[in-house]
């Protein structure tokens, strides 16, 4: 609810104070909330951040943490029952510090995140006979010359319901796909295809790395084979487009949106089928 609110300093100062409290940063469902709400009110919220640590201790933290984003991250690693490897576990405030901190000291230059892109790029995603094929210049320099134009397919957010309005649609095999993903909820989401029969590896996946402190830079996408093709983020009111040449393998392939708490109920399928 406090995610809805106009912003205040009153908000952002609570936001905050809740963010340092252990049982919500020991909470995977409840730091999640508070993060969320924290980058609603991030000015406030980080207004208040400052006055704890005190002016130039903020900055000079500000000033590490845009060093550490300007710096390629390793690989995601880690299993259905295991923690990440070489990640460090970050409560709330440093999260959002490293998700917005162009917000403190302007403008960086990130490097492309390993899962910006298309499954055959960004660390060999995808599997034989079984690949998307990226159209154009994505990652990797492997884009599919298409032929015909595309079957655009339109995908919404239902608000408030953690659901897409298309759940599933047919192709053929190896045919120019478009789609568009329109965000007109309060909260972000993705969508990111999977392997057949791979949603719950993949959510178990995506469950494990919620409080990585690079998570949210790697739009909640971990880094496994399941993975076949993913958006990014997409913020409240704006638009993502998937442009991909569709595997010709036939079979049902999921798609889900990998935010944290969201996969169980936000999923969908492409049917491959001649």
């Amino acid at each position: 609810m406090l995610a809805k609110l106009p912003a205040s300093e009153e908000i952002g100062a609570l936001l905050y104070q809740m963010s340092k409290t252990p049982a919500i940063d020991k909470d995977e469902w409840l730091s999640q909330a508070v993060y969320d709400g924290g980058a609603r009110h991030r000015a406030d919220f980080f207004k208040a951040y400052a006055a704890d640590l005190g002016a130039v201790p903020f900055r000079t933290l500000a000033d590490r943490v845009a060093k550490e984003e300007q710096t390629q991250q390793p690989p995601i690693q880690g299993g259905p029952n295991n923690r990440l490897v070489g990640q460090s576990m970050s409560p709330v405030p440093e999260k959002l510090l490293h998700a917005y901190v162009e917000d403190i000291v302007g403008p960086i230059t990130r490097p492309a995140p390993p899962t910006a892109g298309f499954g055959g790029g960004g660390g060999g995603r995808g599997g034989r006979g079984a690949n998307f094929s990226p159209v154009g210049g994505a990652p990797g320099g492997r884009g599919a010359a298409p032929t015909g134009p595309p079957l655009e397919v339109a995908i919404k957010t239902i608000p408030e319901e953690m659901k897409y309005t298309v759940e599933n649609f047919t192709v053929k095999p190896g045919q120019y796909v478009r789609i568009v993903l329109t965000n007109p909820d309060e909260m972000q989401h993705n969508l990111v295809f999977v392997r057949p029969g791979s949603v719950e590896a993949v959510g178990a996946l995506v469950t494990a790395m919620a409080k990585a402190s690079d998570a949210a830079e790697r739009d909640y996408v971990p880094s496994t084979p399941d993975v076949m093709l993913w958006s990014k983020l997409v913020d409240p009111g704006q638009t993502v487009t998937l442009e991909f040449l569709a595997p010709m393998q036939a079979g049902d392939y999921p798609y889900m949106c990998t935010f944290p708490g969201h996969w169980r109920t936000m999923q969908g399928v492409m049917k491959v089928a001649p």
